[in-house]
């Protein structure tokens, strides 16, 4: 859903540069219209874009507040369980970086209470995550890749043998965005 809203946004975003546009060919119309007609002809055409361009903002406001907020967590189809919110707070106080300093184990907890992990129903992990050093170089990557040319950051998509750190890898991800206060759609293969 976070895409289609971007795109929504953003297809919103150019008619308000065309009325933006439109707004300043009424506006130096005005100022060279030959007869007090023309003259009224520009001004209530300017009135009128200016009313379309309120209404465009209004709705990208709406759309915008629909975005999940930086440092969210929203997990794909479900609300947003008291242990997933244990986890985004034990995620933003671990504050992982992304760098070398992050290898090594981290444990979960919130108050003494066992923080599970998003998506992991059968608590295989735990309240434990290990970061491999293979980690760090890895997401680095990930996060310096070039963007396409809508803004948008490259896809990559991880395969590998069962046990290898797929999902801990994910979430370790998910745990350095978080603490970069960036917002997070996670949404767990079936």
């Amino acid at each position: 859903e976070v895409s289609t809203l971007e795109e929504r946004i953003q297809a919103i975003e150019g008619k308000i540069s065309e009325v933006e546009k439109q707004i300043e060919e009424c506006d130096a119309n005005i100022t060279i219209a030959t007869s007090e007609q023309m003259r009224g002809y520009w001004i209530e055409k300017g009135k009128q874009l200016r009313e379309k361009e309120t209404e465009l903002l209004k709705q990208k406001t709406e759309l915008l507040k629909r975005l999940p907020t930086p440092g969210a967590l929203q997990v794909a189809g479900t609300a947003l369980s008291a242990q997933g919110q244990f986890f985004v707070q034990t995620a933003f106080k671990l504050k992982l970086k992304g760098e070398a300093s992050d290898v090594g184990a981290h444990l979960f907890n919130s108050s003494g209470k066992e923080v599970r992990f998003p998506g992991d129903e059968r608590n295989s992990f735990g309240n434990l995550l290990f970061i491999r050093d293979c980690y760090p170089p890895l997401l680095r990557r990930m996060l310096d890749s070039p963007r396409s040319s809508q803004a948008r950051p490259a896809s990559y998509f991880l395969t590998g043998t069962p046990g290898i750190g797929k999902t801990a890898f994910g979430l370790y991800f998910v745990c350095v965005l978080l603490a970069k206060q960036r917002s997070v759609l996670y949404q767990r293969a079936k």
